[in-house]
């Protein structure tokens, strides 16, 4: 695929600069070094600027310029559904990969990822939750203490990330929304407030009597 070398654009555009800023005692040398040096600097220039600019496309990715890339490319980037198929077989194929499939597709399931996002992190999770469970029956099978203690504490890092996955997960789902729920107990003519507070954004109560 071509690309534009921004790299040796601006190199050019550097060494345009440091020729007309050092003058040479051969005078006629100097001018055709300038000459050439201004028309390389004005190339330059005028390359990296687009006259064009590309539209965004699926997942803000740009169109590419003509030249750029391939027709097919430029295809997928226009046609959302064409990515979203091509991804759907992707995160599949990955857990397969990892003997994962059943185990990946029940958590999404059961967790109702709506979007690519969530259908990942609910993949993460049932990794995470595999692998904890694989190192705890390694430390389980070995003998010796500092080696049970690595695996036990390689499971114990999986099940903090699985827990934060999880939280991150809901938070998503629910626009980091909040139920708090107050309940009235009558015990003996007294009345008893019990309920949890949870702090954070959108948070909406509910009185039950």
């Amino acid at each position: 695929m071509k690309r534009f070398v921004t790299s040796e654009l601006i190199s050019e555009i550097y060494q345009s600069e440091k020729a007309l800023m050092n003058p040479s005692n051969d005078i006629c040398r100097f001018e055709v070094d300038s000459a050439v040096a201004s028309i390389n600097k004005t190339e330059a220039i005028h390359s990296l600027s687009l006259q064009n600019l590309p539209k965004q496309a699926v997942g803000n990715e740009l169109i590419q310029p003509k030249g750029m890339g391939s027709a097919g490319i430029n295809e997928l980037l226009s046609a959302p559904n064409k990515v979203s198929v091509n991804a759907s077989i992707d995160r599949v194929d990955m857990l397969k990969d990892v003997n994962l499939l059943d185990m990946g597709l029940s958590t999404a399931h059961d967790m109702k990822a709506s979007n690519s996002v969530q259908q990942m992190l609910a993949h993460q999770l049932a990794s995470a939750h595999k692998y904890a469970m694989e190192n705890f029956k390694n430390s389980e099978q070995h003998k010796d203490p500092s080696v049970k203690v690595k695996f036990g504490n390689l499971a114990v890092r999986l099940m903090e990330a699985y827990s934060r996955g999880a939280l991150t997960l809901q938070r998503l789902q629910n626009g980091n929304a909040q139920t708090v729920t107050v309940q009235h107990v009558n015990v003996e003519g007294q009345a008893l407030i019990t309920g949890s507070l949870h702090t954070g954004g959108g948070i909406q109560c509910k009185m039950k009597k």
